[in-house]
């Protein structure tokens, strides 16, 4: 006969293997990487060291509706990238299309950032002196870009403007701070909250030339991700979402309209 210490604790030990049963069967079995560079307000890494913006809402709405989470992997854009090509990381939201990505990526339809604004891109410089009004001005400018991004396509295009690549967005603040660049180009959308961050003394102007480009904006899987059979689940799920109109929400609750 069992007496009362050995029946409790064998009621324990049942009780226990049933709570750890059922964390385990709710428990989401996989874990995607996601990549994001700190691109405010869009994703940013916040004070607590948590990802955050406008992005990450996205994905983790996306997320809980698939039987799986994601983790966020913070890099530079350009190191995401590649990144996510060589397949060490499965997901990077917010990229542009362009013949050359769907070479390395999977396109997860449809879209869920669209810009349609005018003078999406603007240039920034701290020389006073330097007018930026026509396309011509750039002829003779070194022009800082992130190395990996797209801009417009003329802009991409044209060899005959002088580029200097950096890897990501403080780089190109610092050689914009210390002349080794005449200007960037950037999101005006996207800039405001950089601008206050790398440019307390607000020596930066923005040009008055802009360059209009109707982007856009797509989650991406690498084609070597070895989650590729959770693509379709993804596609399905996003395209409920933005059809239910919960990604548009997202957006208005950061300010931003597509």
């Amino acid at each position: 006969m069992l007496n009362k210490v050995t029946y409790s604790l064998i009621l324990l030990a049942m009780m226990l293997h049933m709570l750890l049963a059922s964390f385990y069967l709710n428990a989401k079995p996989q874990m995607l990487t996601v990549a994001i560079d700190s691109t405010p307000p869009y994703a940013f890494i916040d004070k607590q060291g948590r990802p955050s913006g406008m992005i990450v809402d996205v994905m983790q709405k996306l997320s809980s509706r698939l039987p799986f989470d994601f983790e966020y992997i913070e890099c530079p854009w350009a190191r995401c990238v590649k990144l996510v090509e060589n397949g060490e990381i499965d997901l990077l939201p917010g990229i542009t299309r362009t013949h050359a990505r769907e070479q390395i990526f999977f396109y997860i339809e449809p879209a869920f950032m669209s810009h349609h604004k005018i003078n999406q891109f603007r240039f920034y410089s701290i020389n006073k002196n330097l007018a930026i009004t026509d396309y011509v001005d750039l002829q003779t400018l070194n022009i800082g870009i992130l190395r990996g991004a797209a801009y417009n396509p003329e802009f991409d295009d044209d060899n005959t403007i002088t580029k200097t690549a950096f890897v990501d967005v403080q780089s190109l603040f610092d050689a914009l701070h210390k002349n080794r660049i005449d200007a960037f180009i950037y999101h005006d959308d996207t800039v405001v909250p950089l601008l206050k961050q790398f440019d307390p003394l607000n020596q930066i102007t923005e040009s008055t030339l802009g360059l209009s480009a109707k982007q856009n904006g797509y989650i991406v899987m690498s084609k070597k991700s070895i989650h590729l059979a959770q693509l379709p689940a993804i596609n399905n799920q996003l395209k409920a979402l933005i059809e239910e109109g919960e990604i548009s929400l997202i957006f208005r609750r950061h300010g931003l309209y597509q």
